[in-house]
């Protein structure tokens, strides 16, 4: 169905747990926000919650 793509083909692709991708968005995320010189809450800050 596809032309052979070499290393990129899915056959080498790994898979990865999704909590390990959080860590790196998230250092990402603090990143890009103090390039832009926006400030961070704090951890300890009031959460979002579900409300019913």
């Amino acid at each position: 169905m596809y032309p052979d793509t070499g290393g990129t083909a899915e056959r080498h692709y790994r898979v990865r747990p999704v909590d390990l991708l959080r860590k790196w968005h998230t250092r990402i995320e603090v990143w890009m926000l103090e390039q832009a010189g926006i400030e961070q809450p704090a951890e300890d800050a009031q959460r979002l919650e579900v409300v019913k």
